[in-house]
Parts: C-alpha cells; sequence; structure tokens
C-alpha cells in the first residue's frame, strides 16, 4: 500500500485472482470505495478482453517469425565478418594515409620540429594526452552504458 490507498499491481492482481492476494489488501478492499472502484474496473476491463474474439492472421504467423530469425542470424554472421574485415583493414588504411604524408614531408617536418623548443612540445604532447584521455573516458562511458542496458 502506498500511503492510503492500494498501488496498481495489487489491484491489477486481485482482478486476476483475488485468492493471492494478501488479507490485508482484501481488507483494505472491503472498506475502501475508490480501491474497490479500480479494482471493479479493472474487473470489467479483463471481462471485456476476454470477450473480444481472437486475431485470426491472413498469413503464417510462425513461418514469417521464422524467416525473420533465419534472417537475423545470417545478418550476425555477415556483421561478424564485416567486423573482422574492419579490423584488418582499418589499421592498414590508418598506417597508409599517415606514413605516406609523413614520408612524403618528411624533410619539412624535420625543419619545422626541429627548433621547437621543450616547453611547446611538452604543450603538444600533453594536449595530445587531454584529447587521448577524454576520448577514452567517453568511450569508457559508452561501453558502460551498454553494459547497463544488455543486464536490465
Amino acid at each position: 500500500m502506498s500511503g492510503e490507498h492500494l498501488e496498481e499491481d495489487m489491484l491489477q492482481r486481485y482482478a486476476l485472482e483475488p485468492a493471492a492476494c494478501p488479507p490485508e489488501a482484501v481488507a483494505h478492499l472491503a472498506e475502501c470505495p475508490k480501491c474497490r472502484f479500480e479494482a471493479t474496473e479493472y474487473l470489467l476491463l479483463g471481462k471485456a478482453l476476454g470477450d473480444l474474439p481472437v486475431p485470426e492472421f491472413r498469413f503464417d504467423l510462425a513461418a514469417a517469425v521464422a524467416g525473420k530469425v533465419g534472417s537475423h542470424a545470417d545478418g550476425a554472421v555477415r556483421v561478424r565478418e564485416s567486423r573482422l574485415m574492419s579490423r584488418l583493414v582499418l589499421p592498414v588504411v590508418i598506417a597508409i594515409v599517415v606514413a605516406f604524408p609523413a614520408w612524403l614531408f618528411r624533410k619539412t617536418a624535420y625543419f619545422l620540429f626541429r627548433d621547437i623548443s621543450g616547453a611547446v612540445a611538452w604543450i603538444i604532447l600533453a594536449s595530445a594526452a587531454v584529447v587521448v584521455l577524454f576520448n577514452a573516458y567517453r568511450c569508457y562511458r559508452k561501453y558502460q552504458q551498454v553494459i547497463q542496458l544488455i543486464n536490465k
């Protein structure tokens, strides 16, 4: 009970199976007109839903569901294969994209960074570390959200 009245789940339980309700709830329903009215509404709703005709599908529901389950299984295999390819191809593409300009501009980069002071180098390094740590933290938080969603 929440305060003075029964909670919705208790009223619904009483409407479905009064014998499963605790004696305190049954006693409260005998005394409280508001809760008795709501329980009666649930009883009438259940009776009205029971009187509805059973829906008939114009197609084979079992075959449609089985077809979807099969297609999702095939899709899962394709997703695993594409993830494997991305794990193999992506590092190679990144290496090429980084290595080619580095090789192409190696002399210019040498002259650019040759006269840089130690303080500027440490500022650049610290900035890069902050960006990497921030992105790692965001990935970790996203991972935690997904795990919590899965565990619900």
